[in-house]
């Protein structure tokens, strides 16, 4: 597989892991936020258990969930601006976006977004067929 093919993969991992753990953010928030009124309602006397279900839902999502979904993404974003200076022939700028992404993270997302060939597929074919005629 070729780097840039790697780079892409790995870059697609962390967004859409970043994305599953939105959606359990989602989860967690809403159907049962609403499943809790609906207990609290029915027998007050959970409502305390209700409550710190709720504060312990906000603690988690503030101190676990959003750090981790910042750093998929922030991590994502390297890759791909990676991936853009390297197809561009552009010179990393670490005042603008940091260190590069460590090679052994690049290693693993991309062998968790899978290397097999229609997995691959959509990454060969990144940019439109027009770019072909810009110089």
């Amino acid at each position: 597989m070729s780097e840039n093919i790697q780079l892409l993969a790995a870059q697609r991992n962390l967004y859409s892991r970043a994305k599953n753990i939105i959606g359990l953010q989602m989860v967690l928030s809403g159907p049962i936020a609403l499943g809790a009124a609906v207990v609290t309602i029915s027998h007050p006397e959970l409502k305390g258990y209700v409550a710190l279900w709720g504060i312990l839902i906000v603690v988690f999502d503030l101190f676990v969930f959003t750090p981790w979904v910042k750093k998929l993404r922030d991590s994502a974003a390297r890759v791909q601006e990676l991936f853009d200076t390297k197809v561009l022939g552009i010179d990393w700028n670490n005042i603008a976006v940091g260190k590069r992404p460590d090679p052994e993270l690049v290693h693993e997302e991309s062998n968790r977004h899978g290397l097999d060939e229609k997995k691959q597929m959509p990454f060969r074919k990144w940019y439109p067929v027009v770019i072909d005629t810009v110089p």
